[in-house]
């Protein structure tokens, strides 16, 4: 595992287009309903949590809110997507609902669009405004197809994005946890890629996290503050969660991707 130094994470309990804020747990509650992040985005400040002193394990170079994948509205920013706007490209609801491999594949393929040599064909779009955004992932859509199930498989999901990536041709490879799945060869793995400049995706099927449960997000940060934490770019905005809690707790399935 590559450590850096011990930096500060300024981290604020605030409504969505704070550029400092975590996403806060009133706007998270509701994320079943579809209109959850609308009524966030609307929602008054509630009281910053803290500053600490957190020590980095592994980030993005472009990791906090204004830099990772900045889909812009009005005067503000999402902190990448949210699979809730498809419905605005003519999904339906019940697709919608299931295309959080979507979300996740499109801030990865965004990501590496405008960070990564040789890839910025992987995102054409004019800019990073939200109807260019929602554009784009309904674009993704098209090639990840979600079922009712969503997109239940990393390997699923390598082959679909890996076709979106042909189509514009371009070569991206799949890189997944190698040398079995325990806490250290996973520890080494999230840090390494973060360090290297690579979102990884994460998928989870049953989880002691209930916003986690049969979800994909996209993590750009791994630290410990008090405890191992990753931070997420989930429903459009910046969400942190306890690794440890994550990786220890009974699932039928976890996985992580990367791809470069």
């Amino acid at each position: 595992m590559r450590f850096s130094n011990t930096i500060a994470l300024e981290r604020s309990d605030m409504p969505l287009f704070n550029f400092n804020g975590i996403f806060s747990k009133s706007a998270l509650a509701a994320n079943a309903d579809s209109g959850a992040l609308e009524r966030a985005k609307a929602s008054s400040p509630v009281k910053t949590v803290f500053n600490s002193q957190a020590t980095m394990y592994g980030r993005l170079k472009d990791w906090d809110v204004g830099k990772f994948v900045p889909v812009a509205e009005g005067a503000g920013v999402y902190y990448g997507g949210w699979q809730g706007w498809l419905t605005d490209e003519g999904v339906s609801q019940f697709d919608a609902d299931r295309s959080c491999g979507v979300a996740a594949s499109s801030n990865t393929l965004c990501y590496m669009a405008r960070h990564a040599p040789g890839r910025s064909a992987l995102y054409t779009k004019p800019d990073l405004s939200r109807k260019s955004y929602s554009a784009f992932q309904k674009d993704i859509f098209e090639f990840i197809s979600p079922k009712a199930w969503g997109v239940p498989t990393v390997d699923i999901l390598i082959g679909r994005v890996l076709k979106y990536a042909e189509s514009r041709k371009v070569k991206i490879t799949p890189h997944k946890v190698d040398s079995g799945w325990n806490i250290d060869t996973v520890r080494p793995y999230l840090s390494n890629a973060l360090n290297d400049d690579k979102p990884v995706m994460l998928l989870t099927w049953n989880s002691p996290i209930k916003d986690l449960q049969m979800h994909w997000v996209t993590v750009t940060a791994y630290y410990k503050d008090g405890t191992e934490k990753i931070l997420t770019s989930n429903w459009g905005g910046k969400v942190e969660y306890d690794f440890t809690t994550w990786f220890g707790g009974n699932s039928l399935y976890k996985g992580l991707i990367y791809f470069d």
